[in-house]
């Protein structure tokens, strides 16, 4: 009997993290690219982005907190014994991840938006699970959330710095001019109101006809400018965030 149980034990710890693992990609797709793929308005798709990141965020720490619990319960002693160690030794990864996730909560703290660090300003250019990436005009720079927690950070609201956007770009289905990605990219790099040292990145093409461009905009906000030379271009746009 003991063999039999210690097999379906098992078999259920892997099959839990299999499940949990499956849900959470499948969680992630709906949130990218699922959403962008169904050509929401931009408000509606930035709320439930906004409502499905803050559900993978708790999702993510519940399923730790069960998958752990449910190995621990495999063999009280020896796995109880390996987890504690683990806690010990990565103690200061584990406390960044967790300021991390309650700091992530709040939607305005996401890639593209212009943050302060002490005397450090600019954009989020990368988030991760222990830190941000944050790209300043002396170049990119690390900030681990403990950091954050530590010295304070405030989100700016102001047009004074550089803002990453990401732009829905489509073709009409009347104009029966070729489009291709390097075109537009081509197009996009002499605007006037973009970066010139930060290139367009294409994020994605559907069929040459919509086009997803992460791009910089200058100081000074000009969103509006922008949005109106694309479409005398010919192109209908929209902007992500």
């Amino acid at each position: 009997m003991i063999p039999d149980l210690q097999l379906y034990s098992w078999a259920f710890f892997l099959g839990v993290g299999a499940a949990g693992i499956l849900l959470f990609m499948a969680l992630q797709f709906i949130r990218h690219p699922l959403l962008q793929r169904l050509a929401l308005p931009v408000r509606v798709e930035r709320r439930w982005s906004n409502r499905l990141r803050q559900l993978l965020l708790i999702y993510e720490l519940f399923f730790s907190v069960v998958w752990g619990s449910l190995f621990i319960t495999l063999n009280m002693v020896w796995h109880g014994m390996v987890v504690g160690l683990l806690v010990v030794l990565t103690f200061p990864l584990l406390r960044n991840y967790i300021i991390g996730r309650l700091l992530c909560f709040d939607h305005d703290f996401e890639v593209g938006k212009r943050i302060i660090i002490q005397q450090t300003k600019g954009v989020i250019n990368h988030l991760n699970r222990l830190g941000i990436y944050v790209n300043t005009n002396d170049g990119m720079q690390y900030f681990n959330y403990k950091q954050l927690q530590e010295e304070g950070y405030s989100l700016v609201t102001d047009s004074q710095m550089k803002e990453y956007c990401d732009l829905n770009i489509t073709v009409p289905p009347a104009d029966q001019r070729p489009a291709t990605a390097q075109q537009l990219m081509y197009r996009l790099m002499g605007s006037p109101y973009l970066d010139g040292h930060y290139k367009p990145i294409l994020i994605s093409n559907e069929a040459n006809t919509v086009f997803r461009i992460r791009v910089l905009i200058r100081k000074g906000n000009h969103r509006k400018e922008l949005l109106s030379l694309i479409q005398d271009w010919g192109y209908s746009c929209q902007f992500s965030h």
